[in-house]
């Protein structure tokens, strides 16, 4: 696979860059310094003209393809049994309830650390009749979602059209054991940059599962007629593109009443 960017008005444009970069060498080797401009003070000025534009290029194309070789790419540790998880990236999803079949999800709230459950029958029609009660005459169908104040920092949020209703609580501190991470765009070359996922035992401090994907950008002389190809890798047989997944935590964290 290739990790270098090419474009033959690029090309051009380096090519045009060095030619000057070597008139302007020539003028100051014989005008200011006086002296001779033998062949062989050419040959290497030539050559070294002609790679200057590229030296950028082909530092970010080595880092990245070392990156993607020796760091990129899903490791799995091992495999845990759970009830729910904290995700650290955001407040929580409800597909992962339902798709997944999590009893819980944790989440970081603007007010702390916030808790949303699949509620029950029962407490569905606890929220339809306080919501009635607050709001006499509502048509609660007439609505998408209606979320009702609970009472002790827990909210019922409900789907009347789906016949659904959801436990949202806002709680001191996360209770889930195992952690989801999710860090966007890091720097950690020049032009590279790195997003990474994991799973973390927040009991232990150990990492079960990391995903990492490294993604690189053009040289200041790229230019194309098309846009820039995105390069993106997730191991040494991953790239430069990539179609992984960074939501790792269904392929590891696995939801106990799914297991039985």
């Amino acid at each position: 696979m290739s990790f270098f960017y090419f474009s033959i008005v690029g090309t051009i444009l380096a090519l045009v860059v060095s030619g000057v970069a070597l008139g302007v060498f020539w003028l100051y080797w014989t005008k200011a310094f006086k002296r001779k401009w033998t062949s062989q003070v050419f040959g290497i000025s030539a050559a070294v003209m002609l790679l200057l534009p590229w030296t950028e290029e082909f530092w970010i194309a080595y880092n990245f393809g070392r990156l993607c070789r020796t760091d990129a790419g899903l490791k799995i540790v091992r495999t845990a049994e759970v009830d729910g998880f904290f995700n650290d990236s955001e407040n929580g999803d409800y597909s992962d309830i339902v798709n997944y079949g999590y009893r819980f999800i944790e989440g970081r709230g603007q007010k702390g650390t916030t808790r949303l459950s699949l509620g029950n029958p029962e407490w569905l029609m606890e929220g339809i009749q306080r919501y009635k009660n607050e709001n006499p005459g509502a048509d609660i169908f007439a609505q998408y979602q209606i979320r009702v104040d609970m009472g002790n920092r827990t909210q019922a949020l409900i789907f009347p059209k789906q016949n659904q209703s959801w436990v949202y609580q806002q709680i001191d501190k996360p209770t889930a054991r195992y952690w989801f991470h999710l860090y966007y765009h890091v720097p950690v070359k020049h032009q590279i940059e790195r997003t990474e996922s994991k799973v973390v035992d927040s009991q232990s401090g150990e990492t079960i599962a990391r995903y990492v994907v490294y993604v690189r950008k053009k040289p200041w002389f790229y230019v194309g007629l098309d846009s820039a190809p995105y390069y993106a890798c997730d191991g040494p047989d991953g790239g430069p593109n990539t179609k992984g997944n960074l939501g790792i935590y269904n392929q590891v964290l696995i939801p106990a009443r799914r297991a039985n």
